[in-house]
């Protein structure tokens, strides 16, 4: 926090140190995943990567396309080819009984394609190190609040559907 933004923490902060709850707030606030519900960690893509330090303060639309037409690019073929499998992992989730009773903090998806053949490309779900079952029935797309183990998992991938979709179509 103190290397993003020096005059975010207060001196009591410093002194004590930042606790995790304010730091991912904080983190939040910075980028995407306040306003989206997701982040991007990193962009590698030959010479058009973006690196994790830059990826941390990405959080407008404007530049979260950017970031995706630089991966892309401008291969139209894998961009629609990974909208369609958002939108079945979005469908295959919302029918998931195993996704409504975990919560699933930290998880992440993961792009791939093989720029020689494009067909050659998937999206899978990973890191479930905090993946946990919860007492409760899950939307994933209610806010989060403290103890509502609500992770907004859908609620993110709604807003990355729509941020791809618009892509090649704006």
């Amino acid at each position: 926090m103190i290397k993003a933004a020096p005059e975010e923490p207060t001196p009591a902060e410093i002194q004590e140190g930042i606790t995790k709850l304010r730091y991912m707030q904080f983190r939040e606030r910075l980028s995407s995943s306040g306003h989206f519900g997701f982040r991007l960690e990193m962009v590698k893509a030959g010479k058009n990567s973006i690196s994790k330090d830059e990826t941390k303060t990405i959080s407008s639309k404007a530049d979260i396309q950017l970031s995706f037409h630089k991966f892309l690019n401008g291969r139209t073929e894998v961009w629609a080819a990974c909208l369609e499998r958002l939108k079945h992992l979005r469908t295959a989730l919302e029918a998931s009984e195993w996704f409504r009773l975990h919560e699933l903090v930290g998880s992440s998806l993961l792009f791939v394609y093989d720029a020689e053949e494009e067909s050659k490309l998937g999206i899978w779900m990973i890191d479930f190190a905090h993946a946990n079952k919860v007492p409760v029935t899950l939307d994933h797309r209610k806010e989060w609040e403290e103890g509502n183990y609500e992770d907004g998992y859908l609620y993110g991938l709604d807003s990355l559907i729509e941020i791809w979709q618009d892509l090649y179509n704006t």
